[in-house]
């Protein structure tokens, strides 16, 4: 992934997320489908629960354009074009 890709998806989580910007008193809601399964689950596992949804809507609006960008680098780099 090229540097521009991998900057453009830390902006982007940047402007979606920002940690310092929650108050201490902030109660962060975690949706019904990321609920923890009976018998318990690790931190990790409920981060990934949560954070999936948000990272597919991220996906499927960038990834298309990425990869676009990327074959035509590899396009151009291989023709002799670029």
């Amino acid at each position: 992934m090229s540097d521009d890709a991998m900057d453009a998806i830390r902006a982007s989580l940047r402007g979606a997320v920002s940690i310092n910007e929650v108050p201490d008193e902030t109660v962060i809601a975690v949706p019904p489908s990321a609920a923890p399964p009976a018998g318990g689950t690790t931190l990790e596992e409920l981060v990934r629960s949560a954070l999936a949804p948000v990272l597919k809507e991220w996906l499927d609006a960038n990834l298309p354009e990425i990869v676009d960008r990327a074959a035509r680098d590899e396009i151009s780099r291989l023709t002799g074009r670029g």
